[in-house]
């Protein structure tokens, strides 16, 4: 089920890939898998985005572990008491985590690749004088050629869901997954 994802991703023409999907199906793997490829053979700074920031350093805690075991890029972690939890670098690439709600997360940086994790977790303060946080997110792609957002959420209302409307705006590719 990830490999129509997977080479969406890998397609030059495609810049935005937006996954729908249920819940508890893999879809932070699949993103995670992603990263580690771009890591391995395409190395530039990246960022990883989600909804919250415990759910940020959780993922990329995972992510820390996924690489460990990555041939490729495991030689480049540096050991586990020296691991940021709030972004992954080493000698070759750089992973920026972000959070909604924090506009300063998502600041003074460019990234090849964006990850925007639960996006329908992502709520917008209609108060707030910043801009969407999934919007500023995905302006980190500016300035590079070729560079690749990818858009995950489980939906949360039907009508008003961000990713349920990034999805239809899109040429809506459809997988079964028994």
């Amino acid at each position: 089920h990830a490999r129509g994802i997977m080479d969406a991703l890998d397609d030059p023409t495609i810049e935005v890939v937006t996954v729908q999907t249920a819940a508890q199906v893999g879809k932070t793997t699949i993103a995670q898998a992603f990263l580690a490829k771009m890591a391995a053979t395409n190395p530039h700074p990246m960022a990883w985005a989600d909804a919250d920031e415990k759910s940020t350093r959780r993922v990329l805690s995972r992510t820390w572990r996924m690489f460990e075991r990555t041939r490729g890029i495991a030689h480049l972690c540096p050991p586990r008491n020296a691991q940021a939890s709030d972004k992954i670098e080493t000698s070759t690439f750089l992973i920026h985590g972000a959070w909604s709600r924090s506009s300063s997360s998502a600041a003074d940086y460019g990234a090849f690749v964006v990850v925007l994790n639960e996006t329908d977790k992502m709520v917008h303060s209609a108060t707030s004088g910043e801009a969407d946080f999934r919007y500023l997110m995905a302006e980190r792609t500016k300035g590079y050629l070729g560079s690749k957002i990818l858009e995950l959420s489980t939906p949360t209302t039907k009508g008003s869901s961000y990713i349920e409307t990034r999805r239809l705006a899109g040429d809506n590719r459809a997988w079964l997954v028994p």
